[in-house]
């Protein structure tokens, strides 16, 4: 949200510049967009829930090429794309332009399972600049993670979960989800960790086995976690403390029942 004013620049001798866009950040994308297509001659590329609820919306407004779902895959194709100057035209999960219209290709299923993704590379960006606003104002970094995906619900109409992101809750097998934090640790000195998956306490076995995988490791990290109310109870938090939860964000959609049943 705070453009680096040499970030634009910051972009020549690159072959693609990806930039994630939710609809709170839109405004913030789309300058950054600017900012690199007035320093360099690199295509960029939008990826995120706003564009892929608003795909044609974002190449019509400035961007190269909008990504419409989960992005990795679609990302991986895309480079070797433009590497091999090809055509997008059968890039699965892709928005772009002929010149003469905008044209969203078909959809990109979402990935099965989400074992065996990469860590993100933080050691190439200043972490500093990375975290919650509820960390940030009280002076803690804390690292966004995320162990989950698509939503057990998909239910309301206000969440991108229920339209194009719209996939079955997949999440990372507890084992390996303690190991990815241990690693961040390890390889990034990251003492606090914000997970920050709209659906992290589902399924009470999965969070007890999480818990334990952490204590088995000794875990030094502490970290947070977002939670609906009804998901919790004295046991269950119990044993997250001792695993080192420090904060649970709760979420309430409205406090009015007929206007919930509406949503």
């Amino acid at each position: 949200r705070e453009l680096d004013p040499g970030g634009g620049a910051a972009a020549a001798g690159a072959g693609l510049v990806l930039v994630g866009a939710a609809a709170s950040d839109w405004g913030d994308a789309l300058a950054l967009c600017k900012s690199v297509r007035a320093a360099a001659d690199v295509p960029v590329a939008v990826f995120g829930p706003f564009p892929t609820m608003f795909p044609t919306h974002c190449v019509q407004a400035g961007f190269d090429l909008a990504l419409v779902g989960e992005p990795e895959e679609t990302a991986l194709e895309l480079v070797a794309r433009l590497a091999a100057k090809s055509s997008f035209r059968a890039v699965p999960g892709l928005a772009w332009s002929d010149g003469e219209r905008v044209l969203v290709n078909t959809p990109r299923p979402p990935r099965r399972s989400l074992e065996g993704l990469p860590l993100p590379a933080w050691e190439l960006v200043d972490r500093s600049r990375y975290g919650l606003p509820a960390f940030l104002a009280a002076g803690r970094a804390a690292l966004p993670m995320e162990l989950t995906r698509g939503c057990s619900h998909a239910e309301c109409l206000h969440c991108a979960a229920s339209g194009p992101l719209k996939a079955r809750y997949r999440r990372t097998l507890p084992e390996e989800a303690a190991d990815r934090v241990l690693a961040i640790h390890e390889r990034f000195g990251v003492d606090e960790v914000a997970f920050v998956d709209a659906e992290f306490v589902v399924g009470r076995d999965w969070i007890l086995d999480f818990c334990s995988a952490l204590r088995a490791r000794k875990n030094p990290v502490t970290w947070s976690c977002e939670a609906r109310p009804g998901q919790l109870d004295a046991v269950l938090l119990d044993r997250m403390a001792e695993a080192g939860c420090q904060l649970v964000l709760l979420g309430m959609d409205v406090l009015d029942t007929p206007l919930l049943r509406a949503l």
